[in-house]
């Protein structure tokens, strides 16, 4: 109850030490959702639909892309077109193995091409009468959210790879958390985590998919819970704050970045040349 009395302030109020310029993600309901297990909205899992005239190819280990297009009547002069169409997007030369190029096809020819630039971008490439036309495209994308819960048993940070949490998530929990928590010395055998993460998916093939932020992050360390929320903000970027409302990077850093290893084990500390750690 607390804490939703604190994030229903902070929508209210705006929050502390950056007045009024955050805003409110909806914490309540998705924490809600999320903790009581239920899904969010439902998505199909069937992959995007390929028509009969569309074909899928990859750029292959010393192919270039001429020698890809070729068998589809593609001649130098188009080639060289599409080069310069493609330029102010994506370097033709710089295309790596593997590279999906999705063509749609009329009496074998190429009419139109689609080429991922990015996660969610993608150049379409039109042939008008002899010249190749390119433009950006914005695919469409679902959000979900996802649940980690861990219990501490060697190093937080090889207790979090066991849940199979993400490297990037994992490591902006240890961040977020750097400034109040000392990760070298307070982390004890059975101590728990939770996090939340929000994972992007395209609407028309989910199974295309990219980690995005951490959300929330909750430690328990000797039976003492804490709890950070991310607030975003477009100007000053995003913030974690307590259930008090503090910014959380407002405390001192309680574990160097530098030289600090975050994953370390429970044990005695060694010296990194002398071994043991003689604590002089």
């Amino acid at each position: 109850m607390k804490k939703l009395i604190i994030l229903g302030s902070l929508f209210l109020f705006g929050c502390p030490t950056i007045k009024k310029d955050c805003t409110f993600n909806e914490y309540n309901q998705v924490l809600a959702k999320v903790f009581n297990n239920k899904p969010d909205d439902q998505i199909s899992n069937k992959d995007i639909v390929v028509s009969k005239n569309k074909n899928i190819l990859k750029l292959k280990q010393g192919e270039t892309l001429a020698q890809l297009l070729k068998p589809y009547g593609v001649n130098s002069a188009d080639i060289l077109k599409i080069s310069n169409a493609l330029t102010p997007f994506i370097a033709v030369n710089k295309m790596k193995v593997g590279h999906k190029i999705y063509m749609s096809l009329i009496n074998s020819k190429i009419k139109s091409m689609e080429i991922p630039i990015t996660f969610n971008q993608q150049v379409r490439l039109t042939k008008v009468t002899n010249n190749w036309l390119a433009d950006k495209i914005d695919l469409e994308t679902l959000t979900s959210h996802k649940l980690i819960t861990g219990n501490i048993s060697e190093s937080f940070y090889q207790s979090a790879l066991d849940t199979k949490a993400p490297i990037t998530v994992i490591n902006r929990f240890l961040l977020a958390y750097s400034h109040s928590v000392d990760f070298q010395r307070a982390i004890r055998k059975g101590d728990s985590f939770r996090l939340i993460y929000t994972e992007k998916s395209l609407k028309d093939n989910i199974k295309v998919k990219r980690v995005d932020k951490l959300k929330y992050a909750e430690l328990t360390l000797s039976d003492k819970t804490t709890r950070l929320y991310r607030f975003e903000n477009d100007e000053r970027g995003d913030y974690f704050y307590d259930d008090e409302g503090k910014l959380a990077s407002s405390f001192l850093l309680k574990t160097p970045l530098e030289g600090a290893r975050l994953s370390s084990h429970f044990g005695k500390r060694k010296h990194p040349a002398f071994l043991v750690h003689l604590a002089i």
